[in-house]
C-alpha cells in the first residue's frame, strides 16, 4: 500500500514536472514515460494505458510501437476492453500478426500453433543478451495479447499463448520461457483430458524450476500462481488456494507493476473459496478487494470481485443484494459477447433463481443464454463446463416440479447428468448423482435419491467440498423425513444464514424449502 502511495505520488509530480517546467522534447517524452511507468506500478492501468498513448503519439515510429504494446496491455489488463482492442488491433497489423476473426479461423490457428510447438519440442538455448524492446517486439506483443484476452476471450488468447511459447523458446531469454511455459501450459490444464492435465502440470513444474533458477521474484511468483490456477483445474481447491496465496505474497513483498497476476490469483482464491465453502471468509475478502479495485479504476478486477460480493450476500440471505450486486457489475461489463464475467454473472443469477424458488426462471435463464455460452468457447474449458452442465440441470430440476413439461425437463436433466458423469473430475460424478437424485425424486423413486445422495456425499468430502456435503445430508434428512438440524449447524457455521434456501442452489430437488422456513417434501 505505501509502495503504491509512492508511485501514485511521484505520477503526480512527473505531470507537474511536466506542466510548470520548460523541457526540450527529448526530456518531455522521458517525463512522460515515467509517469506512465509510475501509473503501472501504482496498479492504474488504465491511467497508465492512456499515458503511454500520449507519448506515443509524439515519440518516433519504432518507439511509438512499443510504447502502443504496453498501452493495449494496460488496458486489457484492467478490463477497458474497448479502449484495449482499438490500440491493438491496428497495432498487430503493423506487426505482422494475424488476428483471426472468425472461429472456425482461429482453431485452425491454434491447431496449427500447437503443432509447431510439438513438431519443434521445448528445448531451448539460454540467452542471458538484453535485448532492445524493439528486438522483442513482436514477441512481447503476443504475451500482451496472451495474458490480456485470458479472461475474455480464451481462443485468441490461446492462439497467442502458443505463439509466445514458441516465440520465446526461439529468443532464448530464461525469464521469457518460464512465464510462456506456465501460461501454455493452462491451454492442457483446462481442457481436463487427464493426459493433458499431466503434461500441463509437468510443462508448469518445469516453468517454476526455470524461475528459481533465474531468482527473479516476478517470474517466481507468477510460476506459482499458475501451479495454483493448475491445481484449481484439478479440483484441487485447498492446495490451489495455498499456492495462489503464496504467489501473491511473493509478488507484494518483491515486485511492482504486477497487477494482471495479483488480480488472476485473487479470482482463483475467490472461486476456491467457494468449492471450500468457506463463505464466512468469502466475502470480507471480496469486500476488500472491490474497494482496492473501485479505487484504482481496475474495472476488470471491480467486476470479478463485485460478483463474488454477490455470491457472499446470498449465504448471507441477502437474496436482493446479491441480484444488486450483479447487476452492477453486469452495467460495468461490455454486453457483447459472453466472457468468463457474463458466465460468473450467469452463475449467481441463476443461484438467485434457485434460492427464491423461481425453478422456471432460472430454466428460461439459461435457454435463453445457452447459444451464446456456447458460442464463447468457455465451455473448452473444463471447470466452466462442469459448473455450466450442473446449473442448467440443476435449472431443469427445479423447473420440472408441477410442470406440464416435466418429461422434457427430466430428459435435459438427465442429458447433462451423463455429460457431468463422463468428465474426469470426482466433483463432477457427484454433481450427477446430485441431479440423478433430483430425477429419482420426482419420477417416485426416494430410495434411489438417497442411494445417489449417499455416492455424492462420499465423493464431496472426499474432495473438500464440506458445504457441499453438508448440503446432500440436508436434503437426504428431508427425503428421509428425519432432521436437518445437524446439516443445518454445519451450513450455518460456514456462512449460510438460510441453509433451506440455499441448499436449493448446490442439491436441487423437488424438496423444498422457503427462507425463514422448514424443508418439506413437496
Amino acid at each position: 500500500a505505501f509502495a503504491a502511495l509512492a508511485f501514485d505520488r511521484a505520477a503526480t509530480l512527473f505531470g507537474q514536472a511536466l506542466e510548470w517546467s520548460p523541457l526540450a522534447p527529448a526530456q518531455a517524452r522521458a517525463l512522460m514515460v515515467r509517469r506512465a511507468e509510475a501509473l503501472v506500478y501504482a496498479s492504474r492501468c488504465a491511467e497508465a494505458g492512456a499515458r503511454y498513448l500520449e507519448v506515443a503519439n509524439v515519440a518516433a515510429p519504432a518507439v511509438a510501437l512499443e510504447l502502443r504494446r504496453k498501452a493495449a496491455e494496460q488496458y486489457l489488463i484492467s478490463g477497458h476492453l474497448d479502449d484495449g482492442l482499438r490500440v491493438l488491433h491496428p497495432l498487430l497489423r503493423e506487426l505482422g500478426l494475424h488476428y483471426p476473426d472468425g472461429d472456425k479461423g482461429a482453431v485452425l490457428q491454434l491447431l496449427l500453433g500447437q503443432a509447431r510447438i510439438r513438431l519443434r519440442g521445448l528445448e531451448f538455448t539460454p540467452r542471458l543478451v538484453s535485448d532492445p524492446p524493439a528486438a522483442t517486439l513482436q514477441l512481447d506483443t503476443c504475451w500482451s495479447v496472451a495474458k490480456g484476452l485470458g479472461f475474455i476471450d480464451p481462443l485468441r488468447a490461446a492462439i497467442f499463448a502458443a505463439e509466445n511459447l514458441r516465440r520465446s523458446l526461439a529468443h532464448g531469454d530464461p525469464l521469457r520461457v518460464a512465464r510462456a511455459l506456465a501460461h501454455h501450459a493452462l491451454l492442457d490444464v483446462n481442457q481436463g483430458q487427464p493426459h493433458q492435465a499431466s503434461r500441463g502440470a509437468a510443462q508448469i513444474a518445469r516453468a517454476h524450476e526455470l524461475a528459481l533458477k533465474t531468482g527473479d521474484p516476478q517470474t517466481i511468483g507468477t510460476t506459482t500462481i499458475m501451479r495454483g490456477v493448475a491445481d484449481l483445474n484439478a479440483g484441487r481447491w485447498r492446495s490451489a488456494l495455498v499456492e495462489v496465496e503464496a504467489g501473491v505474497a511473493i509478488l507484494a513483498e518483491r515486485c511492482v507493476g504486477v497487477t494482471w497476476e495479483r488480480s488472476i490469483a485473487r479470482a482463483m482464491a475467490m472461486h476456491a473459496l467457494t468449492m471450500l465453502g468457506q463463505f464466512a471468509d468469502l466475502g470480507p475478502r471480496a469486500s476488500a478487494w472491490l474497494r482496492e479495485a473501485n479505487d484504482l479504476g481496475d474495472r476488470f478486477a471491480s467486476v470479478v470481485a463485485g460478483l463474488y460480493v454477490g455470491h457472499a450476500r446470498l449465504a448471507a440471505g441477502d437474496l436482493a443484494g446479491a441480484r444488486e450486486a450483479v447487476a452492477r457489475a453486469r452495467s460495468a461489463w461490455p454486453r457483447e459477447g459472453f466472457h468468463f464475467q457474463h458466465w460468473l454473472a450467469l452463475s449467481i443469477e441463476v443461484a438467485c433463481d434457485l434460492y427464491s424458488g423461481q425453478g422456471r426462471a432460472a430454466w428460461q435463464r439459461m435457454q435463453t443464454i445457452w447459444p451464446a455460452v456456447e458460442r464463447s468457447n468457455l465451455l473448452r474449458m473444463q471447470i466452466p463446463r462442469i459448473d455450466t452442465l450442473m446449473l442448467r440441470a440443476g435449472a431443469a430440476i427445479a423447473a420440472a416440479q408441477n410442470a406440464p413439461d416435466r418429461r422434457k425437463l427430466l430428459w435435459a436433466a438427465g442429458r447433462d447428468a451423463r455429460a457431468l458423469a463422463r468428465e474426469s473430475l470426482a466433483h463432477a460424478g457427484a454433481f450427477a448423482s446430485v441431479i440423478r437424485a433430483g430425477i429419482a425424486v420426482l419420477t417416485g423413486d426416494p430410495l434411489e435419491a438417497v442411494r445417489q445422495l449417499d455416492r455424492a456425499e462420499v465423493v464431496f468430502a472426499a474432495n473438500d467440498m464440506p458445504l457441499h456435503a453438508a448440503s446432500v445430508r440436508w436434503r437426504r434428512a428431508l427425503i428421509r423425513r428425519e432432521s436437518s438440524e445437524q446439516a443445518e449447524v454445519e451450513l450455518r457455521a460456514r456462512g449460510v444464514a438460510e441453509p433451506g434456501a440455499f441448499v436449493a442452489t448446490l442439491a436441487p430437488c423437488a424438496v423444498t424449502a422457503v427462507p425463514g422456513g422448514d424443508g418439506r417434501l413437496s
